[in-house]
């Protein structure tokens, strides 16, 4: 009966289309759909709609046509985003055909079908690709429609935002800022400043933020519900700066401005305020007044009017809600509560009510706040253990701790920009302490050597990710068999990128920076679409570029057990906010310790770093903390193993500050000159002391084939033309001053005469040139100036006679050199990103491809440094490994007889250090003898000959 009803409601429907089948019709079926769309009436609006396109696509007026499509798509959008869908790729199918691809109506529908997909379907990826098929059109046509672009700009910050990748969200938010001020719309404006704010908080950037906010605040035009959300990050910033006081103060009024302006209680901001309220209360250790406000604001949202208990929000504020009750004690609810947040985020995991269930890797997708709801999980289910003592919950966390970091992995692969992938590893570095936490105490209860190797695996998973990465994708392009011409191409691009940077940074005008950075926004939207057609033509490649190969315990003791002659211990930490776990592995055994992390430990590392650096003068304090730190960190893993002689360390956090080799192994009682060998007992007596960013890079490392045709280049920009040392000199660079290093001048010239190879000194030590030389030798020799930047690490740079190198340069370089030594002031040191490193010149020049680099953790005078680089050469030369040459060096530097106790003060020792691959090379020592010695000797022997045969004559 109902079909029949159908049929005959649409047979009526053709009747009166065909009786109106003239323009006049169409319009007025067309108002009659706007009025009923006005009035909300949605489906009355898209019968009207459905009839005007009857009569438009018999008169073939597609644009009209089209427009109705859009209309009815966008009346679904809320109530039934996948049949909007359907309209809009009908629409856009139907218009490629009748207008053209690369149309202004194209372009639109596109835009509005990713709004769709990211806002009501939760399809971010399904989103961008729209997207950035609008942009593509828009950017590419002749006439310009500016607000259809910033519309499309926008929506697209919003997919990365999404997706957590933030600088691609800032470059797109401003590129729309920028069109949305031309045509003075100051109320989009003011919604991308906020937006870019937010995201500076998130990073947090406060200062920046908070300048954003308050230029927001001054717009005359500012919407009330955009004056709340500003008001709303002011507070999580002051909470932030722990000013607790002030945040629920401002919490507070903001409360009752938002209770005046809608009085009915019921609205998204009343929601997004209480559960502000409720994160200050946290932060002032009020839980009972956080569950109050959390659980206002979940039921303001289940209000249909709000979000009707679903979205995004939603499953946030039951991830919330699920916290406060492990804090109160009630483990049970939580769990569900977790469960009901991770069915928001993935509508397809259903089966929530057991909490032994968790969604399958296969149905997660690009949501950054999965990784946190999965983490939380597993922490209420090992809180959970703590109170039943079932290791089954134990094993739960563990399963639930692997899909986080499964997910924070797939999260990567959205990232293009090194930016974003060192932030979301640190941002969520915490995950990995948590998850060791379980395998460590599944270890302790079973003995079961498979959670050693799963402890193993998360501390490295969260190490120098993106380091490998980069090694992996090299690899990838080689398996893949991506020709030549393909690979060039891309470089190519990656190259003027590098250029154009380059430019900005030597740029003073913010207007022709501005042009600058729209160049390299052109560029990469070509290479990202080259890359991407990489992807999708050679679907190996990208198989094997995200298939993250960690190295496993068998295979780093099979490593270990290479060098006969000395026994090697590798030793990696993890530095967690509560504990630091100490990993420690031998050819035959693996050890596992954690210690109490102490309140002052950062600032005995800081202590520490200034005594070393020549800052403090305290003998007394450096020996105490020197042996404090070899207690905490060595001596439980080194007093299990008495023949040990050589230590691989991989530290973290703070601690790759420290050079190991100077603590000391003995308390000291010295009261002066306690610094001398004969009165200390450092580390580098006993061991052979060397450091890498993880197992799994250093093994990498170690099977690396470089190329380099020639053996030895030096650098020598500053070198000078006296004889004489200036004694006060050192190799850093304070207010890009730069003075002349004589002794480096002697230091490049020794080093030729012991190994051969060319030098380049002074004027003839460029950048151009060593972009030039630099990929053709095996080692590589700066004796330089360097500098490093604490705000933006791109920036680092080592100096050359014309004009300094920067971090981001190296990164675009191939290098094929086994070894690099950074003869130069800080070249270790430089922002710490937790998981990644310290981002500094030594990981640039890893970047680029060198599997060895000599690098200095502090800034270093020019006589001293030289004296030390000379003698670890002398060692290189003979045959000896990196690690023990410049071990050797040191001890040989400590050693001398005329040594005074002021000279043998660490700082003038120990600044340099070893990283990564520490095999020895195979060098060429040119001959003592000179060569116009051969030429002479070559003359008598031929004179000889003549005269012997001449006498038998």
């Amino acid at each position: 009966m109902k079909k029949c009803l159908y049929i005959i409601f649409v047979f009526i429907n053709v009747v009166n289309a065909f009786a109106l089948s003239n323009t006049d019709g169409a319009n007025a079926f067309l108002q009659k759909a706007i009025d009923f769309q006005s009035d909300k009436a949605i489906d009355s609006s898209n019968i009207y709609f459905q009839k005007a396109a009857f009569v438009f696509e018999q008169n073939q007026e597609w644009r009209q046509w089209i427009d109705c499509y859009f209309q009815m798509g966008r009346n679904l959008r809320k109530k039934s985003p996948e049949k909007a869908v359907q309209y809009f790729e009908k629409a856009i199918q139907n218009g490629k055909l009748k207008l053209g691809e690369n149309t202004l109506d194209v372009s639109r529908l596109y835009s509005y079908l990713g709004y769709i997909e990211l806002v009501f379907l939760e399809k971010p990826d399904k989103a961008q690709v729209n997207l950035e098929k609008s942009i593509n059109i828009l950017e590419n046509l002749s006439s310009k429609d500016d607000q259809l672009l910033a519309d499309a700009y926008r929506r697209l910050g919003a997919v990365f935002r999404r997706k957590a990748a933030y600088d691609k969200t800032a470059l797109y938010y401003q590129k729309a800022a920028m069109l949305y001020e031309k045509l003075g719309n100051w109320k989009r404006v003011a919604n991308m400043e906020i937006s870019i704010g937010q995201i500076y908080e998130d990073k947090g950037k406060y200062e920046e933020a908070v300048q954003l906010y308050n230029k927001a605040l001054r717009n005359p035009k500012l919407p009330f519900l955009y004056q709340l959300a500003i008001e709303q990050s002011l507070i999580g910033i002051l909470c932030e700066g722990n000013k607790s006081e002030e945040a629920i103060k401002k919490a507070k009024n903001l409360l009752l401005l938002g209770q005046k302006q809608y009085p009915s209680g019921i609205h998204v901001e009343l929601a997004h305020i209480h559960q502000s309220l409720s994160d200050v209360y946290v932060l002032m250790e009020d839980f009972d007044k956080a569950l109050y406000h959390t659980q206002k604001a979940i039921r303001i949202g289940n209000h249909p009017d709000v979000f009707n208990g679903k979205g995004r929000d939603m499953g946030e504020y039951y991830r919330v809600l699920a916290s406060l009750l492990v804090n109160k004690g009630d483990i049970e609810k939580a769990l569900k509560h977790q469960q009901k947040s991770l069915n928001i985020f993935i509508p397809a995991f259903k089966d929530t009510l057991n909490i032994y269930n968790n969604p399958s890797k296969e149905i997660l997708n690009s949501e950054p706040r999965l990784m946190q709801i999965l983490g939380d999980k597993a922490n209420t289910l090992y809180q959970r253990y703590l109170k039943s003592k079932n290791k089954e919950d134990l094993k739960m966390a563990l399963q639930t701790h692997q899909l986080a970091i499964t997910q924070l992995n797939l999260l990567k692969q959205n990232f293009r920009g090194e930016n974003d992938q060192v932030w979301i590893t640190g941002n969520e570095y915490g995950m990995y302490e948590d998850a060791i936490r379980t395998t460590s105490t599944l270890y302790e209860l079973t003995q079961d050597e498979k959670y050693a190797n799963q402890t193993f695996q998360f501390i490295e998973d969260g190490k120098a990710s993106v380091l490998l990465a980069v090694s992996q994708e090299a690899e990838a392009q080689q398996l893949a068999a991506i020709p030549d011409s393909l690979k060039n191409e891309i470089r190519g691009y990656k190259t003027q990128i590098t250029n154009w940077k380059t430019k900005i940074f030597q740029e003073k005008d913010a207007t022709v920076k501005q042009a600058f950075q729209d160049s390299i926004y052109q560029i990469e939207r070509t290479l990202e679409k080259r890359i991407e057609e990489l992807e999708a033509n050679y679907p190996n490649y990208k198989d094997i570029k995200f298939n993250k190969q960690l190295v496993s315990l068998e295979q780093v003791q099979n490593y270990l057990q290479k060098d006969t002659q000395k026994k090697e211990v590798l030793i990696e930490f993890l530095v967690g906010e509560e504990q630091i776990y100490i990993f420690a592995i031998t050819p035959q055994n693996i050890y596992t310790e954690s210690v109490d992390k102490s309140d002052t430990f950062e600032q005995q590392i800081q202590d520490f770093r200034k005594l070393l650096s020549n800052q403090m003068q305290d003998e007394k304090r450096y020996f105490q903390i020197a042996y404090e730190l070899y207690e905490t960190l060595l001596k439980p893993v080194l007093d299990q193993e008495s023949d040990i002689e050589k230590l691989t360390i991989i530290p973290d956090g703070i601690l790759a500050y420290v050079p190991f080799e100077t603590l000391v192994t003995q308390k000291s009682d010295c009261q002066s000159n306690c610094y001398h060998i004969n009165k200390a007992d450092y580390l580098v007596e006993k061991y052979l002391v060397s450091y890498a960013y993880s197992a799994s890079l250093l093994l990498e490392q170690e099977d690396k084939n470089n190329t380099a045709a020639l053996s030895y280049v030096g650098f020598a920009p500053f070198a000078g033309n006296q004889n004489t040392d200036n004694l006060l000199a050192t190799r850093g660079c304070s207010d890009e001053v730069l003075p002349d290093l004589n002794a480096s001048k002697k230091e490049v010239n020794i080093i030729q005469k012991l190994i051969g190879g060319s030098i380049l000194e002074n004027a003839k030590a460029t950048k151009e040139t060593f972009l030039k030389e630099a990929p053709n030798h095996q080692i590589i020799h700066l004796s330089t100036h360097a500098c490093v930047d604490d705000e933006d690490p791109l920036f680092n740079r080592i100096y050359f006679a014309d004009e300094p190198m920067l971090n981001y340069e190296l990164y675009n370089m191939e290098l094929h050199a086994d070894l690099t030594v950074l003869s130069a002031c800080n070249t270790a040191t430089g922002v710490m990103r937790k998981g990644e490193g310290i981002m500094s010149l030594a990981r640039a020049f890893t970047y680029a491809g060198c599997p060895s680099i000599i690098t200095s953790l502090w800034s270093v005078p020019d006589v001293e440094t030289s004296k030390v680089i000379i003698r670890f050469y002398e060692e290189l030369a003979k045959g000896q490994t990196k690690d023990e040459a410049l071990r050797n060096a040191k001890l040989q530097y400590l050693n001398q007889s005329t040594i005074t106790a002021a000279e043998s003060l660490p700082y003038f020792w120990a600044a340099f250090i070893p990283v990564g691959d520490m095999e020895s090379l195979s060098v060429s020592t040119p001959s003592k003898i000179p060569y116009w010695t051969y030429i002479i000797g070559a003359f008598l022997f031929l004179g000889a000959i003549f005269f012997f045969q001449k006498m038998r004559r």
